[in-house]
């Protein structure tokens, strides 16, 4: 009994794969009609130059800044509020920068600093915005 309803499904199953191949290749010589084989190759030597452009933008791309991640803190108890913050701007390599910016009563100040070569100390925050920014790629 299992054998037999193995066997309507497996034909069911290559009836439909057939038609579907059926469709494709009709479909193929509907567009592909009037065309002939210099024209073919032409056509197909543009998407080899896409394709190659694909792959360039794709391997520049992973240059860019592709990773980021903001910790917010408090880093003086007197202040009231969240209003620090360290910001990691990651490549696909984990390369990059880290914005810190600390925000106190008479002043703020800025610092960067680079990523990926492991010799820069970072402060905690830093740490923490640099391995959230590892782990989510956005």
């Amino acid at each position: 009994m299992n054998l037999e309803i193995f066997l309507v499904v497996l034909g069911v199953w290559n009836l439909t794969i057939s038609y579907l191949l059926w469709r494709m290749a009709r479909e193929f010589r509907r567009i592909s009609k009037g065309i002939d084989k210099e024209q073919l190759k032409e056509v197909l030597s543009g998407f080899e130059a896409i394709e190659k452009r694909l792959n360039k933008i794709e391997a520049d791309g992973k240059f860019h800044f592709q990773k980021s991640s903001l910790v917010k803190f408090n880093p003086f108890a007197e202040l009231g509020g969240d209003q620090s913050f360290s910001l990691a701007l990651l490549d696909d390599e984990n390369r990059g920068i880290v914005i810190t910016s600390l925000h106190g009563r008479q002043a703020t100040r800025i610092y960067t600093k680079v990523i990926g070569d492991g010799k820069v100390k970072l402060s905690e925050e830093e740490k923490k915005a640099v391995k959230q920014a590892t782990r989510a790629k956005q």
